[in-house]
């Protein structure tokens, strides 16, 4: 596990796209529609997506398990570090 270097944000207010996101994600998920799919530009906060996305789904089921996949090991360290940010 790596080491956070970010302050933990407390209070985190989505923008409405990415509030949209989330709510129609989980609204999928829990008609178990099977596979769902975010694309979002450069810049509109997937990361901040999908790690609201895994903090409240694993309050609600906290025996969830959620794999984070990218093809650089970089991008799973900084998803890694936001993540701890959102959810210390």
């Amino acid at each position: 596990m790596l080491a956070t270097t970010s302050p933990p944000i407390t209070k985190l207010k989505l923008r409405s796209y990415q509030r949209e996101a989330v709510d129609r994600v989980k609204q999928a998920f829990d008609q178990r529609k099977g596979f769902t799919l975010i694309q979002a530009a450069t810049g509109a906060g997937k990361t901040i997506i999908f790690c609201t996305l895994i903090k409240e789904l694993l309050q609600a089921s906290p025996y969830l398990r959620i794999a984070v996949l990218a093809h650089r090991r970089e991008l799973v360290g900084q998803a890694q570090e936001k993540l701890v940010s959102i959810w210390p």
